[in-house]
């Protein structure tokens, strides 16, 4: 704590405070206070390091090919990362922050997980920088409250907003080097020794701003705000000139041509179009801003029982004229008061307001279908009612104890319930538990869950034991519930009833998965994944000559053009596998080939089209490449007896007969008494008997399959 001080407050007049907190700290002091800054950022965002990747990460990172080599970085900057798994925004930069990331740590999510809790600590800290230089009262108490508010639990624990976070650094970085160019605050421009030389010159800061200003928008558009804010906050400081306009004029050219571009990409691609969005006229819209608005004022006032996704109220009721309304008049209030009030409180409400337009419901983005109101969207605008109560707090508690106890009790406070609400995000099924609690109608939910449930039933089963066989059991179960909750909510929900026939899937349960699957083509709007299921239920049943016209019609569909509605087309590995296994057995050849190619190319890990591609190639009499693919997956499964076993025969017919017997003994380690390499290994003892010709490589080589339809 500083000693008292008169420090200058948001409406330019003297006020005795008691309670600045480092507000005054000079150039030595303030990097003990960023760190502490830091350090509180970081204690209470624990529960989110320690997370697991949930929602749409897969999108963004696991699943999402242009993180994994130097091809896929310049998808991300020249493609709006649409091809190979990305996502239609074009936010370039964030996803070459991804891209870095996943060079350093894969697919790990405590690495992403530590670069944003990192980034919102380093934008408290610019948060703070710009408070102090406009002399707000309180601005360290306020940075750190904005820090720790468990508002922004969203944007900082979830792995998907790291654009969020990212975007948040750039953007209060463009406004602090605005505000160096324009010379506001203390040794804004001049050197370490106060010599009045400036290091560089305010067109320098101003064009510092404008590229931090571009790298914000490549981060996220939400941030096209930010020339708005500037003009407010130099109005309120009596700093706005006629030459600010014009140097602001690039910065809104390119706010609202990237804004615009992704309110278009959210309506052709993410899908943002339909009944949910049709319905609302231009009333409804403005009902639904007034809404918001008050929503995410008293979130902040009070957060409690904060949910991933909140309900969807309906509109259109008399009764909620009361919202627009009221949001006018509060308005209007504070600008009858200015002469009473000062500028300060009419700028903090529209900087709150203001950097919440994008997500008011104006312009159709995605949630919307789920949500009108997200915890996220209001990460950068929250600041501006938070400096505004930390403002009126400064002027009623002038005495230095109060101030700082309760300064530092609602700081503690503020990092528990940050604390218990990142807990939420530990992992899918953690977080669609709490969103079903809190919003049981939430069709959505319920189906993620069922999701998420089914996912980790899968994994108890590759256990394999009794008490792994129980808990999927269990959890499958439970995932049929909530598969049909969702529909009980939603019928015409397809990916529901597309859920419940992969679930009767793995619970063999064949007749009834059919059923569902059949359910969930029409209103899918990529119905490719329905026929694909569909054809590889009909291969589980035997079914061949049924199965190839749904795998057929799957792979029609997939290669389309990119769908509007869904932005991320299904390449399922598997349909070509399927495929391609019944095309073998057809002994169409050269076209199982390039569909074995093909899913390679999807999943090049692909342990079974690597292995049934190596042993066509081996029965075509391409050795060599064979061999190859067989010591590809031993390098992941060093103990699969049937690479070491086709490793050995091709070996073997390729000559290398020392090395095709080591391998083959090393299968039989694994499994041993395989007659079939009991009978190659006595061919190799005796080599006048080895196979010539192409006919009895095959034989040797691929195993016999069956098309039986039954």
């Amino acid at each position: 704590m500083s000693t008292p001080e008169e420090t200058t407050s948001p409406e330019n007049e003297t006020v005795p405070m008691q309670w600045t907190l480092p507000s005054a700290a000079g150039p030595r002091e303030r990097p003990l206070w960023w760190a502490l800054l830091l350090l509180l950022t970081l204690v209470a965002y624990v529960p989110a390091i320690r997370s697991n990747f949930i929602w749409d990460d897969n999108r963004h990172v696991t699943e999402n090919k242009n993180l994994r080599d130097t091809q896929g970085l310049v998808n991300i900057w020249t493609q709006r990362g649409l091809i190979n798994g990305g996502t239609p925004q074009y936010y370039p930069l964030t996803h070459t922050m991804y891209w870095l990331e996943y060079q350093a740590w894969g697919a790990e999510p405590l690495g992403y997980h530590l670069v944003n809790v990192l980034l919102h600590g380093i934008s408290a800290i610019l948060v703070w920088e710009i408070l102090r230089r406009l002399k707000v009262p309180g601005a360290w108490a306020a940075a750190a409250i904005w820090a720790l508010h468990p508002i922004n639990i969203e944007s900082v624990a979830w792995v998907s907003e790291g654009k969020n976070v990212l975007a948040g650094v750039c953007f209060f970085g463009a406004i602090l080097a605005y505000l160096e160019g324009k010379g506001i605050g203390e040794g804004s421009g001049v050197g370490v020794q106060g010599s009045g030389k400036k290091s560089i010159p305010p067109l320098g800061w101003f064009g510092i701003s404008l590229g931090l200003f571009v790298c914000a928008l490549l981060s996220k558009t939400v941030a096209c705000s930010m020339p708005a804010v500037m003009v407010l906050i130099l109005w309120w400081k009596k700093e706005l000139k006629a030459k600010d306009f014009a140097i602001l004029l690039p910065f809104v050219v390119v706010g609202l041509a990237l804004g615009l571009g992704t309110a278009q990409m959210e309506r052709e691609y993410v899908g943002a179009v339909g009944p949910e969005w049709d319905q609302l006229t231009w009333v409804h819209r403005i009902l639904i801003a007034g809404r918001a608005l008050w929503f995410y004022a008293a979130t902040l006032v009070m957060p409690v029982n904060q949910s991933f996704i909140y309900t969807r109220w309906d509109v259109g009721a008399a009764w909620q004229w009361v919202f627009p309304i009221g949001a006018v008049v509060a308005i209007g209030a504070l600008v009858l008061s200015r002469k009473r009030l000062g500028d300060g409180p009419l700028v903090a409400v529209l900087y709150f307001a203001g950097t919440l337009v994008p997500a008011l419901g104006f312009f159709n983005v995605y949630p919307m279908r789920y949500s009108f109101v997200a915890d996220h969207f209001q990460y950068l605008s929250g600041l501006g009612l938070i400096v505004l109560a930390v403002v009126v707090l400064s002027k009623v508690l002038r005495s230095t104890p109060v101030a700082a106890v309760g300064t530092v009790m609602l700081i503690g406070a503020l990092m528990g319930a940050t604390w218990v609400r990142a807990s939420a995000f530990y992992d899918e099924i953690t977080l669609w538990q709490d969103t079903v609690a809190k919003n049981p109608e939430c069709w959505m939910a319920h189906h993620n869950l069922g999701v998420a449930l089914q996912k980790d039933a899968i994994e108890y089963l590759k256990a394999n034991n009794p008490e792994a066989i129980a808990a999927a059991q269990s959890e499958m179960t439970e995932a049929e519930k909530q598969y049909k909750r969702t529909l009980e909510i939603n019928p015409k929900h397809e990916w529901a009833h597309f859920g419940l026939g992969t679930l009767y899937m793995l619970e063999r349960r064949m007749p009834e998965a059919k059923a569902e699957l059949e359910k969930s083509i029409p209103n899918s709007p990529n119905p490719s994944q329905s026929y694909a299921q569909l054809g590889l239920l009909m291969v589980e049943t035997h079914k061949f000559d049924e199965a190839e016209p749904y795998l057929r019609k799957a792979l029609e569909l997939e290669d389309r053009p990119l769908n509007k509605n869904r932005y991320i087309p299904i390449h399922l590995a598997e349909t070509r596998i399927a495929l391609a296994k019944i095309l073998e057995a057809k002994n169409d050849m050269p076209d199982a080939e390039g569909l074995y190619r093909d899913a390679l190319q999807i999943k090049p890990g692909n342990r079974e089209a690597r292995l049934r591609l190596g042993i066509l190639l081996g029965a075509g009499g391409d050795i060599a490449d064979a061999a190859e693919h067989f010591k590809y997956i031993l390098r992941d499964h060093p103990e699969d007896f049937e690479a070491w076993k086709y490793l050995g025969n091709a070996l073997a017919m390729k000559g290398d007969v020392r090395f095709g017997e080591m391998a083959l003994q090393q299968s039989l380690k694994i499994k041993p008494d395989q007659k079939d390499v009991l009978a190659t290994l006595e061919l190799i003892h005796h080599p006048a008997t080895m196979p010539t010709t192409r006919a009895t490589t095959q034989a040797a080589t691929r195993p016999a399959t069956t098309t039986t339809s039954k």
